[in-house]
């Protein structure tokens, strides 16, 4: 009997977990700008999307939710609603003494309903949020800036968004700086523009980037007072090129060094490059395969990477290297053709030296023999 009970609440835990998920409220956030005196109606969606049979409870919570107010604090659903609105009245008073954001946050608390008379019951309460944000301005000139950056290829633009918060309207201007590892590369003074109370304007300006890489923005926007924004940004995405390859000298059967000379678009240093090579004929076999060491790469500049190839077993013939480029979390291919060409292999030095004696002692005898044979003639 204990077991069936644990089964009936493990079954009934399952089904709250769905509901769980079939319960929500839209929209997440509405915005009120402050007005003396205010009085707006804000409606809800309070969703059912499981098709719960369920009651919803409604409050306000925060320091001005005593400006809330419901005709009704709770919402019941059939099987057959999976939406209900749901509107309740903002009434604002006169004056509030904070400015910027006040949240009021409307909780909507799900209670399902009784399983009825003699059955086990969990009663699992979600609840969800939906928050309401009323915007006090500031007394006076006040604003607030942000700035992004998006880069097609070289050409840069800077949009900084600046709203007035304020009671009173605002002329705001903004000096850009960029850098890079180097120091500052650029300075830029952009338009000023006009923005009336409650409003947002758009500075923008553009700046063409010198090459792909890393770059640092420093903006400060004036309006009377300055706002300091900072942002690292990049221009492209890291790019390392294979610029060369070449085979030291070698003979079929030796290992042979093969350097990998690279070219780095980067405008700082780019760490651990490495390549995974694969050798393939001209059907397309892999032939062999090897790993060449790592470097790190220098902004802007070349680096060579070494590697060794086994030719054992290689004939003359041109061969694919497919090399596999490896750095700053990325992997990159390129194709490479080489023409190996059989060489003549060169006799040993040993060898070279005993043939080189037995022709001097060759040559010393007949020398001797020409001399002994030249004295007899001259006896006779």
């Amino acid at each position: 009997m204990k077991l069936i009970k644990m089964m009936i609440v493990l079954i009934l835990l399952v089904m709250a977990v769905q509901n769980v998920y079939g319960f929500g409220v839209s929209p997440a956030r509405t915005v009120v700008d402050f007005e003396p005196g205010l009085s707006r109606e804000v409606t809800l969606s309070i969703l059912n999307s499981q098709n719960n049979d369920m009651d919803a409870i409604i409050s306000a919570e925060g320091e001005l939710s005593e400006y809330v107010i419901f005709d009704t604090n709770s919402v019941s659903f059939t099987s057959d609603e999976s939406v209900k609105p749901f509107t309740f009245r903002v009434k604002l008073p006169q004056n509030i003494e904070k400015p910027g954001d006040n949240d009021v946050n409307i909780v909507i608390t799900e209670v399902p309903k009784s399983t009825g008379k003699g059955a086990t019951m969990i009663e699992a309460r979600m609840s969800v949020v939906s928050q309401l944000r009323i915007k006090v301005p500031y007394p006076g000139t006040y604003a607030e800036g942000e700035f992004y950056v998006s880069a097609l290829n070289e050409d840069v633009t800077i949009t900084i968004p600046v709203t007035n918060f304020g009671t009173e309207k605002v002329i705001a201007k903004a000096n850009i700086k960029i850098f890079d590892d180097g120091g500052e590369l650029e300075e830029i003074d952009a338009n000023s523009i006009e923005i009336v109370r409650g409003d947002v304007g758009k500075i923008i300006s553009h700046w063409s980037a010198p090459s792909k890489g890393s770059y640092n923005a420093l903006v400060e926007v004036d309006y009377g007072k300055v706002i300091t924004l900072e942002k690292d940004f990049f221009v492209g995405d890291v790019l390392v090129n294979v610029d060369d390859v070449s085979l030291g000298e070698f003979e079929l059967g030796d290992v042979v060094e093969v350097d990998i000379v690279l070219e780095s678009e980067w405008n700082d240093i780019v760490e651990d490059v490495y390549a995974d090579v694969v050798v393939k004929d001209k059907n397309g076999n892999e032939v062999n395969e090897f790993k060449t060491t790592s470097e790190d790469m220098g902004a802007l500049s070349k680096g060579t990477l070494k590697g060794y190839w086994d030719t054992t077993g290689v004939s003359s013939d041109v061969y694919e290297l497919v090399i596999n480029l490896n750095y700053a979390g990325k992997t990159s291919e390129e194709i490479v053709s080489v023409d190996v060409e059989q060489e003549l292999r060169s006799m040993p030095l040993e060898f070279l030296r005993l043939n080189i004696s037995v022709v001097l002692i060759a040559i010393s005898i007949v020398i001797l023999l020409i001399v002994g044979l030249l004295l007899f003639i001259r006896k006779k």
